[in-house]
């Protein structure tokens, strides 16, 4: 073998090295992670009389954070607190009446539907119940 074909050797194995070192992250990142969080029905958040008219209570719903919001008419609605912008977790603002995230300033009515900012899509909604012993029940819609 020649000094000549050893270095285009050389040079070829180093170039199939730095691709895979910047192609293999590229892959990573685009792929969708792994959801091994068990499947929730529904989840008991709590007491109705606790939520009161204008207010809201964040509970976990599996692996996701949750918002319930009682509005001032005393109707409650749910969501999956995630943003559907970057996925930041989402929080009701009372005195503006609105469900707003602070990642990238997005906004959402109290009915889940976006209203400015960068959020392509409205909330996830959840269903909810009262029980018969009087606690909230949040299930998937």
């Amino acid at each position: 073998m020649s000094r000549r074909s050893i270095l285009k050797a050389l040079a070829a194995l180093l170039s199939a090295f730095w691709t895979v070192i910047i192609v293999f992250p590229i892959f990573r990142y685009l792929q969708r992670p792994k959801d091994d969080a068990p499947q929730i029905s529904e989840v008991e958040v709590g007491p109705e009389s606790d939520i009161l008219p204008g207010s809201s209570k964040t509970f976990k719903y599996g692996k996701k954070p949750g918002l319930l919001i009682r509005d001032d008419k005393g109707e409650l609605h749910a969501f999956e607190a995630v943003c559907s912008h970057l996925a930041c977790t989402v929080q009701h603002r009372p005195k503006k009446g609105d469900i707003y995230c602070a990642c990238h300033s997005g906004v959402y009515d109290l009915a889940g539907g976006n209203v400015s900012g960068p959020p392509p899509k409205p909330l996830t909604p959840l269903k909810v119940a009262v029980n018969e012993n009087g606690l909230v029940v949040v299930s998937k819609a």
